[in-house]
């Protein structure tokens, strides 16, 4: 219809279960996002575990490998002892001490060391040939039997009967066996070493009665191993007996490579080490020799530092004191005193400040007028969304780029108010070229030392360049020369922009005295009203 008017009622329709299908499917986001957590942990310590087993297995396989060889090494350092106590007798220790795992439970390494330690005993007795060998063997064999009736370690069972052989009672106490002097010659009167027991025993007649009276006494215990061979202890006995004797014959076969290697080494590496030695003791005393010039010429300086370093740092920190009382203070002053002074430069000031709390004061109005037409009015609620929209953050923002203006316009209209804001600020300046300034003294001390040659060196050898740390600390100009180009300002852009070292330290005969060099930049300006400092 022509010039019809039309109107058009923007509205929002909810409902319930929008927000419920919502929370499902955060529901679910979070429950995926779990389940990769799980998983990744979960894939971690698998990661972690089997990484674990490999190093370990790695440990392991490297372990044995050294195992075998020194199981190896051992069995071929018993087999030279065994030939060389037993002599012509040494094939049969050999061959009693191959069974020996099976039939006593122990390795044949064991069995033969036993055997020949056994043998220096008989054979300083004078025993020989079979008498020899049936000595040795009783008593390693007697060893396993005594270990297996009492629960002992065959090693602990070796060292009781060695030590009764030698003359020595208390080992063998805890086994039952009892051995004293009136024993020992009852023992050898029966094996007829002797006539009487009134006649003294010879330290070989005392071995061999010592001998014949422990297996007396042990008749109990001999045998034992035979008889209990299938029971737990003795079967790990077994076990490990002839796991001793597998590492040994596997040992074997890597024996002569690691004799190579150790050949090697000790052929061709460890002379060219030694070739070496020279280089190294020169290394040496050049590093002595650091160490003496810097005990020498540094710590000194160091020391003589750490003596002044409080009283430089008490005078520094009393001029930037002065520097603040009367500079920074009295221009802080002068901007109070101008606002004070010019009640027109504070009235628009305030103005602004006013504006800002009533443009926020009447967004809170507003904000309540239009939640009140929310819950009367359904049918605005397109005109409340735009309000509502409204962020206030930028109603302050609108508020305090007015402050601003006002501000800028009073420090463009006044000359008063422009030049106690100056004065502030180039007080503020001086005071902070001076704390600029007193870093790169402190800095600069250490840099131009010993301590900054080497630091230079360093990096000049590694190719940086410290032109930009060096401009910074000494202000382009070599320590000890001036910067000045005499028209009161640095001819370096360094001293421009922060001002020469402020402290004036020197370490000798004269005192250290801090004295301020530049505080300010540029002269005070005579035209505008502008103070210098």
């Amino acid at each position: 219809m022509a010039g019809a008017a039309s109107v058009h009622i923007p509205f929002t329709a909810s409902d319930g279960i929008s927000p419920k299908i919502s929370r499902i499917n955060k529901s679910m986001a979070g429950l995926s996002k779990n389940t990769i957590k799980s998983g990744t942990a979960i894939g971690t310590a698998i990661g972690t575990f089997v990484g674990g087993l490999a190093i370990r297995a790695f440990d392991g396989v490297v372990t044995g490998i050294g195992d075998t060889i020194n199981a190896s090494r051992d069995l071929q350092e018993v087999i030279s002892k065994t030939g060389q106590v037993f002599g012509d007798q040494a094939p049969a220790i050999e061959a009693f001490a191959a069974t020996a795992a099976t039939a006593f439970g122990q390795s044949k390494t064991q069995a033969m060391d036993a055997a020949a330690g056994f043998a220096v005993f008989a054979k300083s007795a004078g025993l020989t040939g079979d008498g020899l060998v049936g000595f040795s063997t009783e008593l390693t064999t007697l060893a396993s039997d005594i270990a297996s009736f009492s629960n002992t370690s065959v090693e602990d069972a070796i060292t009781a009967i060695s030590a009764g052989l030698r003359g020595e009672s208390l080992p063998l106490r805890k086994y039952g066996v009892l051995l004293d002097d009136a024993t020992l010659k009852a023992r050898a009167l029966a094996m007829g070493l002797i006539k009487t027991t009134k006649t003294a025993l010879t330290p070989q007649q005392k071995v061999l009665a010592a001998q014949g009276e422990i297996m007396a006494q042990t008749a109990l215990q001999q045998g034992d191993f035979a008889r209990t061979s299938t029971g737990l202890a003795n079967t790990q006995r077994t076990l490990t007996a002839r796991m001793e004797d597998l590492k040994a014959g596997i040992g074997d076969a890597l024996l002569p490579v690691a004799l190579a290697l150790t050949n090697a080494f000790i052929n061709h590496v460890l002379p060219a080490i030694e070739k070496l030695k020279p280089a190294i003791e020169t290394l040496i005393a050049t590093a002595k020799g650091l160490y003496e010039g810097f005990k020498r010429d540094v710590m000194p300086t160091l020391l003589e530092v750490a003596r002044n370093v409080g009283p430089v740092l008490a005078a520094a920190f009393a001029t930037l004191g002065d520097i603040i009382r009367n500079n920074v203070m009295p221009a802080v002053k002068g901007v109070f005193g101008f606002l004070a002074d010019n009640k027109e430069a504070v009235l628009a000031i305030t103005a602004g400040i006013v504006a800002m709390i009533a443009a926020f004061k009447t967004y809170q109005m507003v904000m309540t007028a239009v939640q009140a037409v929310m819950k009367a009015y359904a049918i605005v609620q397109g005109i409340v969304n735009i309000v509502m929209s409204a962020n206030p953050v930028g109603i302050i923002v609108i508020a305090i780029v007015g402050l601003i203006a006002a501000f800028a316009a009073l420090y463009a209209s006044s000359e008063g108010f422009r030049n106690a804001v100056g004065g502030l600020f180039d007080a503020l300046g001086a005071a902070f070229n001076f704390v600029i300034g007193l870093i790169r003294t402190i800095i600069g001390f250490f840099w131009n030392g010993p301590m900054g040659i080497i630091i230079k060196a360093i990096a000049g050898l590694a190719g940086i360049d410290l032109s930009g740390v060096d401009n910074f600390i000494n202000g382009g100009t070599a320590p000890g020369t001036s910067a000045s180009t005499g028209t009161g300002t640095s001819a370096n852009p360094m001293n421009n922009k922060y001002g020469p070292p402020v402290v004036n330290v020197q370490i000798g005969n004269e005192q250290l005295v801090p004295t301020v060099t530049r505080v300010m930049g540029s002269t005070a300006n005579a035209g505008t009203g502008r103070r210098g400092y």
